[in-house]
């Protein structure tokens, strides 16, 4: 009898353990953690960075498509007409028109939406980083007198209303186009920025609505990058496609140095000297600079 109880002592004392032991196992666990979270999270932003890289490369082949069927032209994102009559150069231009036009060819939204790009509102996001969803662009969007580039599709627009008519849009339902309570559809919307250098850009070739036979350097040509120069979203920079369809990763004052000035030699210049982004590749002259302030270039 007293064996037995002796066993059945002994087999409770082994079911448990220790105090000591259980600390020693939590600390493992926590070393563990402290050293796999931060590969974890390089290997989530890694992903990210490839998945925003494979929507612009599916954006450039779209606009390849498209340039096939429409005589060789590239996408034309129309601005505001200067003094209510044309050409449409003028801000604010109608980036999200780049969805209408390569619809045909990527009938998926989210190719248009960047990955990394996070709400204004995002537990540690900077501000208005995601650059159309942030508070402050759709009111602003919303507007009477809009006065940014427009990245929501706007109800106004004939060619968004033929486009709901015509159930291209069969995820905007009536009501929803019918709503008073917003000129925009929140739902189709475009996180990149098509190069809307145009017919305003003087005597050096532009990128929308131009022939492609009239660009001189592709590979150095921008035709698409992360919106909003400004609010880098990938590890302090943009990723950028050009019009060769290839895509490559620029820190910020490698392709907008908002220091360069009189006294402080500019980075973001092409070999040929054109600066800053929008314009690489569109001359070999070497001294078209285009002015941030005002979009023109000068000699």
């Amino acid at each position: 009898m007293k064996q037995g109880m002796a066993n059945m002592r002994l087999r409770r004392n082994r079911a448990g353990f220790t105090l000591v032991e259980l600390l020693v196992v939590i600390s493992i666990i926590a070393l563990l953690v402290s050293i796999l979270l931060p590969s974890l999270k390089k290997a989530r932003d890694q992903a990210k960075d490839t998945l925003c890289k494979a929507n612009m490369h599916q954006l450039g082949l779209a606009v390849q498509y498209y340039v096939q069927d429409s005589q060789d032209h590239l996408p034309w994102i129309p601005g505001v007409p200067i003094g209510g009559g044309s050409p449409y150069h003028k801000a604010p231009f109608k980036q999200y028109r780049h969805i209408l036009q390569l619809w045909p060819y990527l009938k998926d939204l989210k190719i248009y939406e960047c990955p990394k790009a996070k709400s204004a509102n995002a537990k540690g996001g900077q501000p208005g980083a995601r650059s159309i969803t942030a508070e402050e662009f759709v009111s602003m969007q919303d507007s009477a007198s809009p006065s940014m580039t427009q990245y929501f599709a706007v109800k106004s627009d004939p060619l968004v209303k033929k486009f709901v008519q015509n159930r291209e849009f069969s995820f905007v339902s009536v009501q929803e186009f019918q709503d008073p309570s917003t000129k925009l559809l929140k739902n189709v919307y475009t996180e990149y920025w098509f190069n809307d250098w145009n017919d305003g850009a003087g005597d050096i070739p532009a990128i929308s609505g131009n022939l492609i036979n009239m660009i001189p350097f592709p590979d150095l040509s921008v035709m698409f990058s992360d919106a909003l120069p400004q609010r880098p979203r990938h590890n302090g920079g943009h990723h950028i496609l050009f019009l060769d369809t290839h895509v490559e990763w620029f820190k910020q004052e490698r392709y907008f140095d908002y220091e360069a000035g009189s006294y402080q030699e500019a980075n973001d210049k092409d070999r040929f000297g054109n600066r800053p982004y929008w314009s690489w590749g569109l001359s070999k002259g070497g001294n078209k600079v285009v002015d941030g302030s005002t979009g023109q270039y000068s000699n």
